[in-house]
């Protein structure tokens, strides 16, 4: 019901079809001036001028009070509060907050002390409360007439900016890129080497074949996306030289002959052939995809693509990295 209220603004309405001009015009007065003084109370405030700045904050929260008393003279504060629209809890923060004003203001900066800022802060609060409260409530139609046009429009943006937040995975997924291989070494003791650590962006981990077998690794793109070439480190013994690796052995396995396989809506697009190096540092090769005519251009839409592992140095077969770039 709150919603309604805020998009429909009859409780405003109504109390502003009561209030004759010459209140409006005082109560709108009154909220400028409470407006202006809490700005300048905070920038004295944040200056250190402190008991100034508190001084132009009560300033800020009499103007408000005043504004509301224009618009019902003759009501209590309770009511006055109640009829700018504030909740029981709203009230009792301004109405605390306007009690404290009785008090004696500090007559210098080193007489404020932590009751002090506290005041500050809850009559800064109570003024931005009661003027937000009570601006709907001075505009003639024509002013709530664009006051609602402007919360439905608001309104309107959130409904559907949630809606999108809930469609966005499914209208827009995420890129992502599932991976898979014909088979992987598994270490005797500590470590596995699938096919995941060629696209982990870990250069310290590798795929590697099982010893003496030629394979293949694949990607799937989803979605399938514009692909210029493959950036690919081969895979290589520099574990050995990490003091925190569990299992240190070199394997002496790395990729020499490679055949790349892209694919598109089902087809076979391009098939490039290049011949891979052994490393001992963190060298990349890049490969361009152009379709049939290698000329580089990139692929459109590419939905997987697979690396035959057609010969190895040593061992066996493998590699440390493989990147797509679109």
């Amino acid at each position: 019901m709150r919603l309604v209220e805020h998009l429909r603004l009859g409780e405003a309405a109504a109390v502003a079809a009561s209030v004759d001009p010459v209140a409006r015009a005082s109560a709108r007065e009154g909220l400028a001036d409470s407006e202006a003084a809490s700005a300048s109370a905070e920038t004295l405030w944040a200056a250190g001028r402190v008991a100034l700045g508190l001084g132009r904050a009560l300033d800020g929260l009499r103007a408000a009070l005043d504004a509301a008393r224009a618009i019902s003279p003759d009501a209590t504060l309770e009511e006055r509060l109640a009829r700018a629209g504030l909740d029981a809890t709203a009230r009792a923060r301004v109405a605390a907050a306007a009690g404290a004003l009785e008090a004696p203001a500090p007559a210098s900066d080193g007489a404020v002390g932590a009751l002090h800022g506290a005041q500050f802060v809850a009559a800064q609060e109570a003024s931005d409360t009661l003027r937000r409260a009570l601006a709907p409530r001075l505009l003639d139609e024509v002013g709530l007439g664009r006051l609602r046009r402007a919360r439905l429009a608001t309104a309107l943006a959130v409904v559907v900016g949630v809606a999108l937040l809930a469609l966005w995975p499914t209208l827009f997924p995420a890129p992502r890129i599932d991976v898979r291989a014909s088979a992987y070494r598994v270490n005797d003791t500590v470590e596995t080497w699938p096919p995941e650590n060629a696209v982990d962006r870990d250069e310290t981990t590798y795929w590697h074949l099982p010893p003496g077998e030629a394979g293949w690794i694949e990607l799937e793109l989803t979605p399938p996306r514009h692909v210029s070439a493959l950036r690919i480190m081969n895979a290589h013994d520099n574990h050995v030289r990490d003091p925190h690796r569990a299992d240190r052995r070199p394997f002496h396995q790395a990729s020499r002959e490679i055949r790349v396989h892209a694919f598109a809506d089902g087809q076979r697009v391009a098939e490039v052939d290049a011949t891979l190096e052994p490393i001992t540092d963190w060298t990349r090769v890049t490969i361009p995809l152009g379709g049939a005519d290698g000329d580089g251009g990139g692929l459109d839409d590419v939905e997987r693509i697979r690396i035959e592992i057609r010969s190895f140095y040593e061992e066996g077969g493998g590699l440390a990295e493989i990147e797509v770039l679109e």
